[in-house]
């Protein structure tokens, strides 16, 4: 028994971590910009915070070594949707290539081929922690109801796949627990997929 095939499960399997050397040469190259780096986690992507000095800091993403072009191009587009659609909305904004491209791939050394593509970098604290009260939940259900109507006039098919972090694929990820080297929490993921498979 194998997942889903519509699955993304290829990125379940880490790429080599990009060294910062080689990521400071694929962005000098690919977005003509340089400065101090820092490594950002991430689920699959490698990503690092780029801040050339000035005012602007940046997010730079190197997709993982199987990522699909085209989910990458979607990513891409709907942010620039947005911006047009609701200029207003803090969104990242996408930083185009030197090409023009809104994602590119990096043209030579250790890192040719790999799809990266650059975003302005937004302040801010996570939500876990900070105190939440009346106005900070208003702020944020009005913010979340901006970028549902900024959003009716966007659809790709591939906004509709199955993602691996859905809870309601949980039954079609059963497969991978066998494959899996035993861990002490395995059977709390056990009696979750029993759960989930039985509503």
């Amino acid at each position: 028994m194998t997942p889903d095939a519509d699955l993304d499960v290829a990125r379940l399997t880490p790429s080599e971590p990009i060294a910062e050397a080689q990521a400071a040469d694929a962005i000098e190259a690919c977005f003509g910009l340089s400065g101090e780096l820092a490594r950002l986690p991430g689920e699959a992507d490698d990503n690092f915070l780029l801040d050339p000095g000035g005012q602007e800091r940046y997010v730079v993403k190197f997709a993982h070594l199987r990522a699909d072009p085209a989910v990458v191009d979607v990513q891409v587009r709907v942010l620039r949707h947005i911006e047009s659609a609701a200029p207003g909305l803090p969104v990242p904004r996408v930083l185009p290539a030197v090409d023009g491209e809104l994602r590119t791939t990096v043209p030579s050394g250790p890192l040719r081929g790999r799809i990266v593509h650059a975003l302005s970098y937004l302040d801010g604290r996570l939500l876990r922690s900070v105190t939440t009260g009346r106005p900070l939940r208003r702020a944020l259900g009005g913010t979340l109801a901006e970028l549902g109507r900024a959003l009716r006039g966007f659809d790709d098919p591939l906004v509709h796949r199955p993602l691996l972090w859905d809870l309601a694929q949980l039954p079609q990820l059963r497969p991978l627990l066998a494959g899996r080297r035993p861990r002490e929490r395995d059977h709390r993921l056990r009696r979750c997929h029993g759960d989930r498979a039985g509503q």
